[in-house]
C-alpha cells in the first residue's frame, strides 16, 4: 500500500471502523480494559443459562463504545454513562452489557469492597443459588447498619457441600 501523507493516513486509519464481515465481529484495536467482552463471549458460551446474543448485538457495543471513547465496560456501568446508555443503546446490547458486568463483578471488587458499593456477591463465597444470579443489591435497605448486617450474615453463610 503506498500513501502520500503518511500522518493523514494514520489519522484515517484512526478514525475508520473496521470494514463489516457477516458472522464476525470484529474486536481488533480495542482498549485492554474493554478486550473483556472478549471474555464475556466466552464466558457467555460456557453457562448454561443466558440470554441470546446476536453478531449483530455484538458490534452494535464494539461500534458504540469506539465511537464514544469508551475504554471499559465500567464506565458503562458506572452512574455517569447511565443516560447516554439509555438514550443510545439498543436493548440487546444494554443486555450483553449487564450479563458481561455481572460476570465480571468478582474480578472488579473483592469481598470487603462489595461492602462498601452496597451488593453481596455469592460467587465469592463459592455458591449460587437455584435459578439466580450471584449478585444481590443491599442498597434498597436505606440503613446503613442494617445494609451491614444483612451484608454480614449472608457473608458468613458456610458454602454449600457437594
Amino acid at each position: 500500500m503506498t500513501y502520500g501523507d503518511e500522518e493523514a493516513f494514520r489519522a484515517w486509519c484512526a478514525t475508520t471502523e473496521p470494514v463489516t464481515q457477516s458472522g464476525l465481529a470484529n474486536l481488533h484495536c480495542l482498549p485492554p480494559l474493554l478486550r473483556a467482552i472478549q471474555w464475556g463471549l466466552h464466558a457467555h458460551a460456557q453457562s448454561a443459562q443466558h440470554s441470546e446474543w446476536t453478531t449483530n448485538g455484538i458490534r452494535n457495543l464494539v461500534r458504540h463504545c469506539w465511537r464514544g471513547g469508551i475504554t471499559s465496560l465500567m464506565d458503562l456501568h458506572d452512574g455517569e454513562c447511565k443516560d447516554l446508555t439509555r438514550k443510545h443503546m439498543d436493548s440487546e446490547v444494554r443486555k450483553i452489557i449487564r450479563e458481561i458486568i455481572n460476570g465480571l463483578r468478582c474480578v472488579y471488587y473483592s469481598p470487603s469492597d462489595t461492602r462498601d458499593a452496597g451488593f453481596l456477591e455469592t460467587d465469592h463465597l463459592g455458591r449460587r443459588f437455584k435459578n439466580s444470579q450471584s449478585h444481590f443489591d443491599t442498597t434498597t435497605v436505606p440503613q446503613r447498619w442494617l445494609r451491614d448486617l444483612l451484608w454480614g450474615d449472608g457473608a458468613a453463610a458456610p458454602p454449600r457441600q457437594p
